[in-house]
């Protein structure tokens, strides 16, 4: 699995997200982390990823090729980081309270 994260060297939200991307690769030092810095001679790259703001994350499975990417914010890392759990273990929860038994919903 690979965590690929787009960032800016002059973004202010670089500054406050990149610890959090660095804490996560620490703990896991079976996913492979990459940095890709913008800059103007990898404008094409990014573009060509279609990287709409920065910092912004990639998960990249080997079994499925790109499977998610988010926008990069403290609002959005809880959601970035389940979703990069969730494809770690290979399933998901499943929200069960909408059940249905009989002609009721639980």
């Amino acid at each position: 699995m690979i965590l690929l994260l787009d960032y800016a060297e002059w973004c202010k939200s670089r500054k406050v997200m990149v610890p959090y991307f660095y804490r996560l690769a620490r703990k896991r030092t079976d996913i492979l982390f990459l940095g890709v810095p913008i800059t103007n001679k990898k404008i094409d790259l990014h573009q060509g990823l279609g990287v709409p703001s920065a910092p912004f994350g990639h998960i990249y499975h080997p079994d499925a090729e790109l499977v998610e990417e988010l926008s990069i914010c403290k609002t959005n890392w809880p959601r970035f980081e389940d979703s990069f759990k969730t494809y770690v273990a290979g399933s998901c929860e499943v929200d069960t309270h909408w059940i249905s038994k009989g002609d009721h919903t639980i």
